[in-house]
């Protein structure tokens, strides 16, 4: 994606910043949208282009939420929502409209704390396949003539696989949080595998400080959003070696329509453990050797990233359960036979001279 406007502030990662979240307010459910048959982008209205009439005001100004989008809020402290070309040429704005695509986004603003943002279910998906979200978002901590406050605010991107609107949901799928200031986040990203034909995508920022002067805004800034299905791959491995290195294969992708493959990452895990560790982290290999321990299980599991025709990159899910196991060790198997060759149950077998 191109930025219509660059940031020279370095790239920080910024940590889980922990909020103990309420009950969320919600507008009535609306039906949802349905997908066009042979397009990849899969919501309507991705770019936050299109707005509905007013709701209310703020100082004047007109609140409006972007077309087939739903607001959401967490308990009864609430954002305002505007068309950002409103706000930017409004007594409110300086005339700079912040955007990633087209000529506007959603902006939410308050002197207040917030935690609000979006939500847009979908219809017409196939359970099982996995489908990919990101929005960019922009925040504003007060006001953007002073330094960066980074932490201050955080953004995140999530989807229902149920197709769920309660954004306080144990069924979503988060992004990392990112709590970088005054600088676009275009890298985050979320994937599901679909539980139902319907799911739900929310853009969620977190803004748990009160700007502390009624003249400082703290602003968030949503757009260029995509919806579409991910490629598939899987991680196969063999099922026991006899030798502590063996080799992990991933080249069975299958990419999604009007879609380009362009990176895989591969995760391990030790079987008896289950925490995943990165392998491979968007490598254009297919295959690498795997070195184990003697009397260890490995799990593997592998997904693919993809890039779309407006410039968007979206990876596949991980399997949770991982996609392949493999026994570093020998594979001996026996059978204990009575003296009429019959197979006797429950016999225990061990290999004079050894520990076996």
């Amino acid at each position: 994606m191109k930025l219509r406007r660059r940031t020279t502030m370095p790239y920080l990662f910024i940590g889980l910043l922990a909020l103990l979240l309420g009950p969320a307010a919600l507008q009535a459910s609306e039906p949802a949208v349905q997908l066009s048959s042979g397009e990849y982008q899969l919501l309507a209205n991705p770019g936050l282009e299109v707005f509905d009439s007013p709701y209310d005001q703020y100082d004047g100004v007109d609140c409006q939420v972007a077309s087939y989008w739903q607001r959401f809020w967490y308990d009864e402290l609430k954002p305002y929502w505007m068309d950002t070309r409103v706000f930017a040429y409004s007594h409110l704005g300086c005339g700079w409209v912040e955007a990633i695509e087209g000529t506007t986004s959603q902006l939410l603003l308050s002197t207040q704390p917030y935690t609000a943002g979006l939500w847009q279910r979908v219809t017409g998906l196939t359970p099982g396949t996995g489908y990919g979200f990101h929005a960019a978002m922009l925040t504003i901590y007060q006001t953007s003539a002073q330094d960066p406050e980074d932490g201050t605010m955080i953004k995140q991107v999530g989807i229902d696989p149920t197709g769920g609107t309660d954004p306080c949901s144990s069924n979503i799928v988060w992004s990392e949080p990112n709590g970088e200031d005054q600088a676009w986040d275009i890298t985050n990203r979320t994937a599901v595998f679909a539980q139902s034909p319907e799911a739900t995508v929310f853009i969620r920022v977190i803004s748990p400080y009160p700007s502390g002067d009624p003249s400082l805004l703290n602003l968030s800034i949503l757009d260029s959003a995509i919806l579409a299905q991910t490629g598939s791959v899987t991680a196969v491995s063999p099922e026991a070696s006899a030798e502590t290195q063996f080799t992990v294969h991933w080249d069975n992708a299958v990419a999604s329509p009007d879609a380009e493959i362009r990176w895989y990452d591969v995760q391990w895990s030790d079987a008896e453990l289950r925490v995943w560790h990165d392998w491979k982290v968007k490598t254009v290999e297919l295959s690498a050797p795997f070195t184990g321990e003697w009397g260890h299980r490995y799990s593997f599991r592998a997904r693919v990233w993809q890039r779309y025709p407006n410039g968007a990159h979206l990876v596949s899910p991980y399997r949770e359960e991982g996609d392949t196991e493999t026994y570093v060790g020998a594979d001996l198997r026996a059978w204990v036979l009575g003296p009429e060759g019959q197979g006797i149950a429950g016999a225990t077998v061990g290999i004079l001279g050894t520990d076996y």
